[in-house]
This record gives structure tokens, C-alpha cells and sequence, in this order.
């Protein structure tokens, strides 16, 4: 509903935005409260969603602004990047997230831990991901293709399928230059 409202850009900027207080307050969460353990889980749960579900969307736009640009499809190029990338990415912050806490003393097979591995598992789910998130908003805030772009490039997109059913030949993406 706020996506189509606002737009893709400023949904993403508005759940980052509302989701860095969250996971600030994260570091101040007191222990053994579960009652507002399970509300902080919901509240994580909506800017994860945010963070991790909204950049998926932008994937199509980039393909259709290649598309006007080129006209070649190549959706496949553009969705496998995407997904080795947050692969990739995913995978060296479990392992260098493994890596701090056993600096800090973390014990896999231990009950009790060192109090300094429950202050690198704070910082590791707040301070980190806050870092991460402003400067994800910086690329997010310079991401090229605006709510406006996207809808010329849907009706570019449109008009050429149009041209092309109407006349019934090979199907040239690149047949009309950008207005």
C-alpha cells in the first residue's frame, strides 16, 4: 500500500529509517523481559522484511531501463547477479560474525558464556546492521531509476510490444529511442 503510494525508493528510505530505532534499541534491551523480547521480534520481523524483500523489486526496473536502453533481455544475468551477491555477502557476515565472537570468548559447547560475548552479540545485532543500513541508504538515495523513470520506461516497454503485435514480425525492443 505505501509502496504504491510513495514508490519503491522512498519505501525502502521510510522502513530503513523507522527500522534504525528499532535495532538501536536493541542494545538496551534488558534480559529476561520476554514480553518485550516478542514485541522487538515483530518489529525486527517488518524491517527485516524491508531490508531484505524491497531490493528484490527494484531487480525488474533495472531490467526494463536495460532494456529500453539496449533492447536485449537479459533477465537471468540480472536475477542471478542479485541473488550471488546476497549469497555471497550473507555468507561473510555469519562467518566474520562467528569470527568476532569467538575473539570475544564465545564458547559453542559452554552454558554459560563470558559477559563480553553478550556485548558483541549486542553490537553485532545493532551498532552492525545500523553501520550496514545508512550506508545502504546512501546507495538506495543515488539508485538512478526514480518513480518517474519507471513508468516511462513501463510505457516505452508497452508501446513497443504494442508496435509489435500489431505488425506481427520479429520482435525489436530497441525500436523506438527514449523520449
Amino acid at each position: 500500500m505505501i509502496l504504491s503510494k510513495i514508490g519503491k525508493k522512498k519505501t525502502v528510505v521510510l522502513g530503513i529509517v523507522v527500522f534504525i530505532p528499532v535495532l538501536a534499541s536493541l542494545f538496551f534491551l534488558p534480559e529476561g523481559n520476554i514480553i518485550t523480547a516478542f514485541i522487538f521480534c515483530y518489529l525486527i520481523g517488518l524491517g527485516t522484511s524491508c531490508a531484505q524483500l524491497l531490493p528484490w523489486s527494484f531487480v525488474p526496473d533495472v531490467i526494463d531501463d536495460y532494456v529500453v536502453q539496449t533492447g536485449k533481455r537479459n533477465d537471468a544475468v540480472f536475477y542471478s547477479l542479485f541473488q550471488s551477491f546476497n549469497k555471497t555477502f550473507n555468507g561473510i557476515g555469519l562467518g566474520l560474525s562467528t569470527l568476532v565472537l569467538g575473539f570475544t570468548g564465545y564458547d559453542t559447547g559452554a552454558c554459560q558464556q563470558p559477559d563480553s560475548v553478550a556485548m558483541t552479540m549486542r553490537v553485532l545485532v545493532s551498532v552492525v546492521p545500523i553501520c550496514l543500513l545508512l550506508i545502504s541508504l546512501v546507495f538506495v538515495w543515488i539508485f538512478p531509476i526514480t518513480e518517474s523513470r519507471r513508468i516511462e520506461n513501463s510505457a516505452i516497454l508497452a508501446k513497443r510490444r504494442l508496435l509489435h503485435n500489431s505488425s506481427n514480425g520479429a520482435l525489436n525492443l530497441k525500436t523506438e529511442a527514449k523520449d
